[in-house]
């Protein structure tokens, strides 16, 4: 396992190294606390989609596409197989106001659902059944910066295969993320 620990990482960072081939949009690190005493650490990219909704007023409903990769560590003194790695393509949908605040601050909220890749199917004591999950998050936060070129948000985040394992004990997460914007 911790000969595979950065392969992923490896990996998006050699993606997101190549943007301009890419064309990505935003790229976020987030770290996080969740069940089993775990914490996150995690690397996104992000591919915004040329398509707005509902934009009439000061709001509209956008989407993207995130491509990520995280790790778990959980608690090392009880479990044994305290370590996980995870891979997954989510599409979001963001509502977002069209302009910043006079603060320069731009708030929005996301909701994501998406699929996943575990490196095992045990973690702490939760066996997943699988190395296949579904991710779902919902997230509040702002961008800021001249460009809006920052953001910072605060994700709720939950995997779980949808029962098609007989396991299905899923896990949460609360994670904080900041991001950049190309």
């Amino acid at each position: 396992m911790r000969q595979t620990f950065f392969i992923p990482f490896i990996l998006l960072a050699l993606l997101v190294l190549a943007f301009p081939v890419f064309a990505v949009d935003g790229i976020s690190l987030d770290a996080g606390e969740g069940d089993e005493n775990a914490i996150s650490l995690g690397i996104t990219a992000r591919w915004d989609w040329d398509k707005r909704w509902f934009e009439e007023g000061n709001w509209y409903l956008s989407g993207h596409w995130n491509l990520g990769v995280s790790y778990w560590n959980g608690d090392s003194d009880r479990f044994s197989n305290h370590t996980m790695m995870t891979a997954g393509l989510t599409p979001v949908f963001r509502f977002s106001r069209h302009t910043a605040y006079d603060n320069g601050v731009k708030p929005f909220f996301e909701l994501g659902v998406g699929a996943y890749v575990l490196s095992d199917t045990k973690f702490g004591d939760k066996h997943f059944g699988g190395n296949f999950t579904f991710s779902d998050y919902a997230a509040v936060g702002i961008q800021m910066g001249k460009q809006q070129e920052h953001e910072l948000s605060l994700h709720v985040h939950h995997y779980s295969n949808a029962g098609i394992y007989s396991n299905n004990p899923g896990i949460n997460f609360i994670e904080l993320r900041y991001g950049h914007n190309f």
